[in-house]
């Protein structure tokens, strides 16, 4: 049940020039940040924002336009998938990223090609969990949830510590969140996602088959 979490593409390497994009550009409360993200409804948007009953310590937004769309076109000319937007992950130095979950029910994304390009290799994580409520297939959780998750609610499943820059498949069906609470620099990750419905089950077979690069 808790396979197919995420999985690195050694193969792969992010051209230097997008390591540069560590700034988030857009206001993560903005409608033009929810349109990025492909939510289809106003509820199905807060449900996605609203990941915790605390002041979040990480952000997601916008990276420049053009770079957003350069880094799409790059990956959608590595892979045989169609990648559909691009955007910014940033958790703050000591601090952690709130529980949460993307799909399929939002329709959002069940899983997205994520570039650390920048953090504590070594420290910085991201987690997956399982919520103690419910006992139910974690790719859709969402069916069940309608608000925050708190940390006590969950069980950690799996993690998976970022040892270098190698590009990596994450599911973002189920819960997750990043960890950057012994770090001392921030966790900015830029994330790519795949369509949406594609997940990651999907992906791991056909990079078995050797399907998924052009």
């Amino acid at each position: 049940m808790h396979e197919n979490l995420y999985f690195k593409i050694p193969e792969l390497r992010l051209p230097a020039e997008f390591f540069s994009n560590t700034e988030v550009v857009g206001n993560p409360a903005s409608s033009q940040i929810l349109d990025f993200m492909n939510t289809a409804e106003q509820g199905q948007r807060t449900r996605l924002l609203q990941t915790s009953d605390k002041e979040s310590d990480w952000v997601t937004g916008t990276i420049d336009e053009y770079v957003a769309k350069q880094l799409v076109e790059w990956c959608n000319e590595k892979f045989t998938i169609r990648f559909t937007n691009a955007y910014i992950i940033k958790t703050d130095p000591g601090k952690n990223g709130d529980w949460h979950c993307e799909g399929p029910l939002l329709q959002n994304r069940l899983c997205a090609l994520n570039f650390l390009i920048q953090g504590d290799l070594g420290t910085t994580k991201a987690e997956w969990g399982v919520h103690k409520n419910y006992d139910v297939d974690p790719d859709f959780i969402d069916r069940y949830i309608s608000k925050g998750v708190k940390h006590e609610d969950v069980d950690v499943v799996k993690e998976y510590v970022s040892e270098d820059n190698i590009p990596f498949f994450y599911n973002t069906a189920c819960l997750h969140r990043s960890v950057n609470e012994n770090c001392t620099s921030p966790r900015t990750v830029l994330s790519v996602s795949a369509p949406f419905n594609i997940g990651m089950k999907e992906i791991t077979k056909m990079y078995e088959n050797g399907t998924l690069f052009r």
